[in-house]
């Protein structure tokens, strides 16, 4: 089978059902311009894998379909909560 393929569930999870999944009890915030000058400086002094652009990616939502695959008659047999918890 030729070409790309996203290989992605059915469902959706909201990021607070993924924190609960992990166990995260509470999550502490920042605002947005301090990550932004933490993250720059980590990445520009301190050699971190994090680049700032990856700050906004974390903002946006992403739609990904798996209908290509699909066609093919692929089936995820996972959700996306399922995976998460066999990952852990």
């Amino acid at each position: 089978m030729p070409g790309a393929y996203n290989v992605v569930p059915d469902d959706c999870i909201r990021l607070s059902d993924v924190w609960k999944i992990l166990g995260v009890q509470s999550v502490r915030t920042v605002p947005l311009w301090v990550a932004r000058l933490v993250t720059s400086v980590r990445w520009q002094y301190f050699g971190s894998p994090t680049h700032v652009s990856w700050l906004g990616a974390q903002l946006v939502d992403v739609t990904r379909s798996n209908a290509k695959l699909r066609a093919t008659g692929w089936r995820p047999q996972y959700s996306t909560a399922d995976a998460l918890r066999s990952a852990l």
